[in-house]
Parts: C-alpha cells; structure tokens; sequence
C-alpha cells in the first residue's frame, strides 16, 4: 500500500498536521523534529504527491520506462518498440534517461512515481554488483516494475532478456569449428558488468578445452564507437597476430573494422570482426558485419506483456524470461 501522512504520523506518535508543516519545511515546527519525520518518510518510501497515492484508485493510463543512454541504439530500438507495443495495448510512455550514473536513475524513480505512472519498466545503469534501494519506493507507493534487457543480481524482480551467454557462446563456436580461427580478441566493458560477463563467459565456455587456440580479453570502461577505435589502434603497435576480434557489441565492432581499414588492414582477409545486437549498423557498414542478433522487438513487447501482468495482478511470481538468439553471418568473417 501507499504511504502517506498518517502513517508517518502514528509510526512517530505526531499529528498528520505536523508531519505535513514539517514535510513542507515550515519553521513553526522545530528543526530537530523536521529531520526526525523527513527521516521516516525517506525509510518509508513516502512520495509527496497525492496523485501518484491515488493510483490504487485510478489508472493513469500511463507506463514508465528508465533507460540507462539514448546514444545507445539498442536502447533507441528498444524505446521504439516499447513505444509502438503501448500505443497498441492503449498505454501512453512516459520515458526518462539515467545518463547511466545511479543517482539520475534514483531521480527517474521517483519522477516516475510522481507523475502516476501504473508500473515502469528498468532497463539498468552498468553499474557493478549495485543494488538500488531506491526500488523499495515503487514496493511502497504499489507500483510494478520489471528490468528489460538487464537486471540488478540482487534485486527479486521480473525480467526479459537476451540469453546472452548462449548467443556468445554460438558466435564463438562457430567461428572456431565452421571458419577455423584459431587466434582470438574479445574487446569488452568492465569485468562486473552482467550483461558484458555473460557474453564474456559464453566466449570463455566455448574455448574451454580447445588445443591450439590462444586468445586474449582487453577492457574498456566504456564499450563504444571511439573508445574501441582508440584501443585497437594501440593494440595495432603490439603487431600482435590475431585471427579475429570479437566486440560485445556493433558500435564497437565498426570502431574497430574503420580503424583497421585506415591503418590498411583487410577485414576479413586479413582480420575478421564481430559483434553483438545486430543493430541498423551492423547491415550498412562498409563490411557488413557478422553478429548476433537480440530480438529487441520481442523483449520491448515481453517487457510491456509482463509488466501488465504485474499491473492486473495475474503474476505474482518473479518471472525470468530469456530470449533466444542467433547468429548472422556477414561479411566480417568470410576470410576463411
């Protein structure tokens, strides 16, 4: 249930008139009490807005989605798809952007609260083993959310995504046993990152007990367009051979296939490049590039499809879904 202002007051013993003089910050109330009842609204997940309280007796009409980077244009797609499905169902979208830093993310939270969202749909900031206690707002205010493309480990929610494990481990293999590569790059994000380790652990899975193959990780902190061309044109000085080099995702593998092409290195002849998503960029590079494709049409519609279970009380367990994926074979890879 919401809370509100009785039950700030019973829990400390004060009036609802007091609680309400010292929410608003009126001096009549003394300053040592002021922060005892913002204290316990902060605890108890109190939102000051009588409309976003209201929600249990009136639908908005209205969901919320929290992306971590618009820049990004897997999350541009999802926010496309999201958009389409609600218009469909008869939901406006109300979308806010975290800037990936946690503290915008609480922000977006409580925005989403406050203008009555009926239940908000998370896709994550890349944060490391982050748990947001912030979501307890959402519990407290009884709105419904479910983590789209990613999640918090530690949080129990709903979610839908990718198996991204699965979809690495297949682009590896089959570039081990259908190419013939031998020599391996994976360029990736930071190590705590659950949707970067995953991919990492379906590309460590696939070499496990391989004779004769070598391969290297290299980090980035951040896994786009300039930072992985920056990072391959240093790894170039080592003159290092290397069969293929693997992206965690497209706008880093086209970083990567221009730079090589400025430095007069043939992709796939004399290097092959993959990525991961299979984004709009994938299909119109220069080389069009091998990847593996996230269904993002089927998580921004599984999203929306469990979050209005969530809203009508049809699901009450923690549903985890994960999306299958596969491989495209382009013309990155066919050096061998």
């Amino acid at each position: 249930m919401s809370v509100g202002l009785k039950d700030i007051a019973e829990r400390l013993g004060l009036s609802e008139a007091t609680v309400s003089l010292a929410l608003n910050g009126n001096k009549i109330v003394k300053a040592e009490t002021r922060i005892r009842v913002q204290k316990m609204a902060d605890e108890m997940g109190y939102i000051p807005n009588s409309l976003a309280r209201s929600l249990v007796r009136k639908k908005s009409g209205m969901l919320g989605l929290i992306i971590p980077d618009i820049e990004n244009v897997y999350y541009s797609e999802l926010v496309k798809h999201i958009n389409r499905y609600c218009q469909k169902v008869g939901y406006r979208l109300f979308v806010s952007i975290s800037n990936n830093n946690v503290h915008k993310e609480k922000e977006n939270v409580l925005a989403m609260i406050e203008n009555c969202a009926e239940g908000v749909v998370i896709a994550p900031v890349n944060v490391s083993n982050f748990n947001p206690d912030y979501l307890r707002y959402f519990k407290t205010n009884s709105i419904p959310f479910v983590f789209s493309s990613s999640r918090y480990e530690d949080v129990s929610a709903p979610y839908v995504m990718c198996d991204l494990e699965t979809g690495m481990y297949s682009l590896t293999r089959y570039l081990l046993a259908e190419k013939g590569y031998r020599s391996f790059l994976l360029l990736t994000g930071p190590e705590n990152v659950l949707t970067l380790r995953l991919r990492e652990n379906g590309f460590l899975r696939a070499l496990k007990n391989e004779k004769d193959v070598s391969n290297e990780i290299v980090r980035v902190q951040a896994v786009d367009y300039d930072t992985a061309s920056e990072t391959i044109h240093q790894y170039l000085q080592q003159k290092k051979k290397i069969d293929v080099i693997m992206c965690v995702n497209d706008t880093m593998a086209i970083g990567v296939i221009n730079t090589l092409m400025r430095q007069g290195i043939k992709v796939p002849e004399d290097v092959a490049v993959t990525g991961f998503d299979d984004s709009l960029f994938a299909q119109i590079s220069v080389v069009t590039l091998t990847t593996v494709v996230q269904d993002v049409k089927k998580i921004a519609e599984g999203s929306v499809d469990l979050l209005m279970d969530r809203i009508s009380n049809q699901t009450s367990a923690n549903t985890e879904i994960l999306i299958p994926t596969h491989i495209v074979k382009r013309a990155s890879t066919e050096g061998k």
